[in-house]
């Protein structure tokens, strides 16, 4: 069976040590890792171009993205307006780039799952599905250029196939939601399922991003350090 190709999308210089961990991590599991850049390459220490099996595509053959912010649209919905376009020219996976894997992911033509609260609404942050489907036209026509494309395509999925039902188990990708963010700092294992969800904007805004010297061992994400990054050892 031919390896399984995951899709990231970036944009901007501050690729950080998580981000850099989750590309870690796709590559320990046996993927096939394809990194969608639009604009120039980012001069972050943590950037992959050492890491000799990612390659890296031009983000910009699928979508003009400088010109959607020109626009008023934000990285976020930049992030996810590429994403909708990607799926619909390509399928295939499209993960975010704070997606840990944890082991390798199915060979799934869909994967839909909720890694939210209200589990009516479809998280788009690992996400695959054959392509030309056109649920990803109509989520491109409703693009929300500040917040909200969650909804979004949860509307769009909805009105094409009359259901908002997720085709796995959300704890096989995502193990705890985004308000429950703090098991990453706890003295926990590291989760049985496919995929980690680091929350990086979560991290962020409570200053939690740093390199690998900044995470405790005996926490489940220095756990996940410590079995991705082979310097951490």
């Amino acid at each position: 069976m031919n390896k399984l190709q995951v899709n990231f999308f970036w944009r901007g210089n501050d690729f950080t040590y998580l981000n850099r961990l989750c590309v870690l991590s796709h590559l320990s599991v046996g993927h096939r890792v394809v990194m969608w850049l639009s604009g120039e390459t980012p001069e972050s220490p943590y950037w992959i171009n050492d890491l000799e099996h990612v390659v890296v595509n031009s983000a910009d053959e699928i979508l003009d993205v400088a010109s959607f912010i020109r626009g008023g649209g934000n990285f976020k919905t930049a992030s996810d307006l590429w994403r909708f376009h990607f799926l619909y020219e390509h399928g295939g996976l499209y993960c975010d780039t704070d997606a840990i894997a944890i082991r390798h992911f199915p060979h799934d033509s869909w994967i839909v799952t909720s890694a939210e609260t209200d589990e009516r609404l479809l998280s788009i942050g690992v996400l695959a599905s054959p392509p030309r489907q056109k649920l990803f036209l109509e989520c491109i026509k409703n693009i929300k250029s500040d917040w909200g494309n969650v909804a979004a395509f949860t509307d769009c999925y909805y009105r094409e196939f009359g259901n908002t039902a997720p085709t796995h188990d959300k704890r096989l990708f995502y193990p705890f939601n985004w308000t429950e963010w703090p098991q990453l700092f706890q003295d926990l294992p590291i989760p049985d399922c496919y995929s980690v969800h680091l929350y990086h904007t979560m991290l962020e805004s409570r200053c939690l991003l740093g390199g690998r010297d900044c995470y405790h061992p005996d926490t489940m994400i220095g756990r996940i350090i410590s079995l991705f990054d082979p310097q951490a050892n």
